[in-house]
This record gives C-alpha cells, sequence and structure tokens, in this order.
C-alpha cells in the first residue's frame, strides 16, 4: 500500500496541499517573534517559554545540525517564516523530508 498518489485532479482535489491558515500565520509570527526576543535577551520571551520548558534561552538555535520538514506548503511556510532567518547565519542544512508528512490512506 503506498500513500504517494499520481497527479491528476481525481487525487489533488481530495488532498490538497494547503498553505497556513490566517491563525497559523499568526502562531508561525508569534514563534518567529519569540525566537528573535530570545536572542536578544528578552525577559518577556524567557518568562514565557519557561512556563513551557526548561529551556529559556536561545541555545538550541546553535544545537541544530539538521533540520527536517514536511514538504508540505504549510510546513514549509512554518519554516521560512518562523525559523529559517534564525539560522541561516549558521547554514543548517535542510531537508524537506516526504516521509515527514502526515499520512492519507484511501480505504475501499
Amino acid at each position: 500500500f503506498t500513500d504517494i498518489f499520481p497527479d491528476t485532479s481525481e487525487y489533488t482535489d481530495k488532498y490538497p496541499d494547503s498553505p497556513l491558515s490566517p491563525v497559523g500565520h499568526d502562531q508561525v509570527q508569534q514563534l518567529n517573534s519569540m525566537i528573535r526576543d530570545l536572542k536578544e535577551g528578552k525577559e518577556e520571551a524567557k518568562e514565557t517559554l519557561s512556563s513551557e520548558s526548561d529551556d529559556q534561552d536561545d541555545s538550541f538555535l546553535n544545537d541544530l545540525d539538521l533540520v527536517v520538514v514536511s514538504p508540505l506548503t504549510r510546513a514549509l511556510q512554518t519554516l521560512e517564516i518562523g525559523l529559517y532567518q534564525h539560522i541561516q547565519e549558521r547554514k543548517v542544512p535542510i531537508m524537506a523530508l516526504p516521509l515527514a508528512t502526515e499520512r492519507v490512506y484511501l480505504v475501499s
């Protein structure tokens, strides 16, 4: 069984590759702002993050060796808008991996 379908309207109309929704776009902008604020050492970002994680600074960016992302449009937009500008100076390799997409199976 495979989840790779022919590029015909029979399948592309049923399973569109959707972009970020307006809410998703707002969320990824917030992610970008939070990472920027962490890099600048702003306390508000540290406080927000401390309620969600033990990491309270941007050191996780320095630990990235590879970013793997789904090739779906909304995932690529999330990477581009939310994270890319924060990792581009380090030239972290980015791999769009089809296996990272969600699976949609046709069951008859």
